[in-house]
């Protein structure tokens, strides 16, 4: 009888050792190929910011750009000396009152009729106009009618020309933060994603992205992001200079009578390459200068060593920052956001079939707008510059009938709603041969994994910047979509790991990835990467919120009363800063520090109610039964008691 114990191999035994060389070599197989899209990590594992060591594969290694100059601006009244025409044309455009002070510049809005509206529930809101200021109240009332509370914020600037509508900024510190109450479609009302009852106040941060498309030119901070100094508007409504570039040298070569007036424009015989004229640039980068605002698409990141600000007309929108889409963005209940026109006309068989001729400046002049009486006029001559031998299909009488009134526009690019800005909507630039077939998208919930960049702009971007703008999306939209939050943290682990191996100081690849750790309870990792940019940018608020979140959560009150005292010097208008700090100093025994750190969370959002209860009990804990009483009675009366 053959033994079988070792060393006498058996069949079982061949096939096993058979099956581990098959095993080892798909590993070893399989481990290169993972590579391909980052590093992988256990659970368990420590993250280091060390990640260019993570892997012995040759990385490209970033280069930083070099900072973008911000002289050379000389302001669009420098223009206006010799384009006068264009100039005064243009003071008509909406772009020209795009942005401004409250009070006093470019009023539309009716201060003497109906100023306040209650939508349900027990709030009120009022606007307020005196010589010198507005203000904007949101009150709360008790079961009685009778005002608890009135939170009042002093209004310092407008977005918006009023065409459609206006949002309004308070600025605290440099720091602008969008008011409750906007004006949309002739009427006072909640801005948009302020739903009745909901606690965001006076919070809601205006960021770069927006301020940069509506302000000519804004004095933000270097090396901060969403912060400005004063004064804040060096210049306020969208300018010459946006689309043509700095006009220092332009100016000067007109000084020097090198060019005459003029001449140098449109029709002007003289080439100037000290100053852009869009109609001389290919179509990609002429496209780029109107996208830089008209194209909003899902996410904006700009590239590594950029910033919003950094565009200069000339360039390619993607040398700059990326622009994540899905579809058209028209969803199927017909509503779309106000910023999409870019999207829908790269769907129009219109564009497709230009070969690049057919821009936004095709139907739109730069400088002026129709007059309202004639914009069915103008823009039928417009589509007539192409469709000229086939025309309209449909007999005179019947297209001259109302509502459409002989209009291409009416038919073929119907109104849809804006599901971001109230009461208003916009022409679907999609161009349909007819609205009764024209089928719009469904993005009905966040899926980053449907998003591609804009003009897929992957196929010229390096695979590390691919990875990092896929891995920043995932951390955006892994909030927004509760049943794939784990899987997207996941993923944008691995793609963040990537993009750091090529640029191991990236601010916001490392507080991405820092974030994703953390949801992922992994505190230790996100620690690191959250310190390490630190200490590239000290004041940075979301990761100074993140750490003293993280410490917060572990018990480490330490720490996590220093981070929130870091947080607070950098942003003191949050609530839920000041909440979480009371709440971590009456932890270490700090009582006195904690009731003061509560009653300032209270006087940003006065409807906090859990911050009320922890309040009447922490100043009982300090014996002043008073102020524990008053508390209590305002949680009462706002409850319905």
């Amino acid at each position: 009888m053959r033994k079988t114990g070792w060393p006498y191999p058996t069949r079982g035994w061949i096939l096993a050792v058979g099956a581990g060389l098959w095993l080892l070599a798909f590993g070893l197989v399989w481990r290169q190929w993972s590579r391909m899209d980052g590093p992988r990590s256990s659970p368990t594992e420590t993250i280091t910011v060390e990640l260019a060591e993570a892997d012995e594969l040759p990385v490209a290694t970033a280069v930083r750009p070099p900072p973008t100059p911000t002289d050379g601006f000389v302001g669009s009244e420098a223009c206006a000396k010799c384009h006068s025409i264009i100039a005064e044309t243009y003071r008509s455009h909406p772009m020209s009152r795009s942005v401004g002070r409250v009070p006093g510049d470019h009023e539309v809005e009716d201060f003497a009729g109906i100023t306040a509206f209650q939508p349900p529930g027990n709030r009120r809101y009022r606007v307020e106009r005196t010589e010198s200021e507005v203000v904007h109240h949101e009150t709360m009332l008790d079961a009685h009618g009778e005002i608890i509370e009135d939170l009042a914020a002093s209004v310092n600037m407008f977005i918006g020309s009023g065409t459609r509508g206006k949002v309004y900024a308070v600025n605290r510190g440099g720091l602008l933060f969008e008011s409750l109450i906007s004006w949309y479609g002739g009427q006072w009302g909640l801005s948009h994603g302020y739903e009745p009852l909901s606690r965001r106040n006076f919070e809601r941060r205006i960021p770069d992205v927006c301020v940069m498309c509506h302000a000519g030119r804004m004095a933000n901070v270097p090396g901060q992001d969403d912060v400005f100094e004063e004064p804040l508007f060096l210049e306020t409504s969208i300018g010459c200079e946006r689309c043509h570039g700095p006009g220092e040298k332009h100016v000067a070569r007109r000084e020097a009578g090198e060019i005459a007036a003029g001449q140098s424009g449109p029709g002007g015989g003289l080439r100037d390459d000290t100053i852009v004229n869009p109609a001389s640039l290919d179509p990609a980068r002429r496209e780029s200068i109107c996208n830089q605002c008209h194209l909003q698409g899902e996410q904006l990141v700009p590239r590594y060593g950029r910033t919003f600000y950094d565009f200069r007309p000339g360039q390619l929108l993607e040398e700059v920052w990326t622009v994540s889409v899905e579809g058209t963005g028209v969803r199927s209940d017909g509503m779309t956001k106000s910023v999409s026109q870019v999207q829908q006309m790269r769907e129009s068989a219109c564009y497709r079939g230009s070969q690049g001729r057919m821009s936004c400046n095709s139907c739109h002049p730069a400088h002026s707008v129709p007059e309202s009486g004639t914009k069915a006029d103008y823009y039928r001559g417009r589509c007539l510059e192409c469709h000229a031998k086939r025309g309209c299909s449909l007999p005179e009488g019947q297209r001259a009938e109302p509502p459409a009134e002989n209009s291409c526009v009416h038919c073929h690019m119907p109104r849809l709603d804006a599901l971001d800005i109230s009461h208003a909507s916009q022409t679907d630039h999609r161009v349909g041969r007819s609205p009764a077939v024209q089928l719009p998208d469904d993005p009905s919930s966040p899926m980053a994994s449907n998003w591609e960049l804009f003009d897929h702009a992957e196929q010229r971007l390096a695979r590390w910047e691919v990875d990092r703008v896929r891995g920043l999306n995932r951390v955006h939209i892994a909030p927004l979509n509760r049943l794939m939050a784990e899987a997207y943290y996941r993923e944008a682990e691995a793609l963040l790991r990537s993009s750091l191996r090529a640029a191991p100081d990236d601010v916001p690849a490392l507080e991405a990835l820092g974030r994703s750790l953390m949801e992922q309870q992994r505190a230790d990792g996100a620690r690191e990467c959250l310190e390490r940019v630190l200490q590239i940018r000290p004041r940075r608020e979301k990761t100074l919120d993140l750490l003293a979140e993280i410490h917060y959560r572990r018990g480490e009150l330490a720490a996590a009363i220093e981070y929130g005292e870091r947080l607070l010097a950098v942003n003191p208008w949050i609530a839920r800063y000041y909440a979480r700090q009371a709440d971590m100093l009456r932890g270490a025994g700090r009582l006195d520090q904690a009731i003061e750190c509560g009653e300032k969370s209270l006087r940003l959002d006065p409807w906090q109610g859990q911050v009320r209860g922890w309040m009447v009990d922490a100043c009982r804990d300090a014996g002043d039964e008073s102020t524990g009483a008053r508390h209590a009675e305002f949680l009462r009366r706002m409850r319905g008691g």
